[in-house]
């Protein structure tokens, strides 16, 4: 990806692609630029989680109408890091089925959630403590995620609750038992 250098800030960007492309630049981004997503990636999580669309043609001509939604940006801080992030944060199952995916190539939002049913059906609960919004987090679980959006890789919706826009984040896990 090559980098973007603008003389003065732009009212707008425009990204084409997935979840990725879209986190990448949105994460360089000023929090006062705005931001107009073209879904051309497999799951969409994050242009899905901001609303409906019929088509890229249908998306494209109302933007100028458009409702603006804030999109808000976690920070997460840990052995002397603190990083921010848009779509979510965590631990366990979930952040091997992802990595998985990104490393197999995995395509597809079928093909996703079948890998995401293997990994989830063989992990093991681990053992987690945190400070969620200065309160204490803790348990054993599969896995632990404090979410921004609902949906969680393919079309997932690990926290249905999740709005992007509304100033707070939600948290998820899942202890052992019952089926993937």
């Amino acid at each position: 990806m090559k980098a973007l250098l603008f003389h003065n800030e732009p009212e707008l960007v425009i990204v084409a692609g997935g979840d990725g492309t879209v986190g990448r630049i949105a994460a360089r981004m000023s929090v006062r630029t705005r931001l107009a997503i073209l879904p051309f990636g497999t799951a969409n999580n994050r242009a899905r989680s901001l609303g409906p669309w019929a088509s890229h043609e249908a998306l494209a001509d109302c933007w100028r109408q458009a409702r603006h939604v804030r999109l808000d940006r976690g920070v997460v801080e840990g052995l002397g890091e603190k990083r921010r992030f848009l779509e979510a944060v965590g631990f366990g199952a979930l952040a091997r089925a992802a990595d998985h995916a990104d490393r197999s190539g995995t395509e597809g939002v079928e093909a996703g959630r079948a890998a995401f049913r293997t990994i989830l059906s063989h992990a093991e609960p681990q053992r987690f403590r945190a400070r969620l919004d200065g309160a204490p987090w803790e348990g054993e679980s599969l896995f632990a995620e404090v979410r921004n959006i609902p949906l969680f890789g393919p079309n997932l919706a690990l926290a249905p609750q999740a709005s992007p826009g509304d100033g707070s984040t939600s948290s998820c896990c899942r202890r052992s038992g019952g089926s993937a």
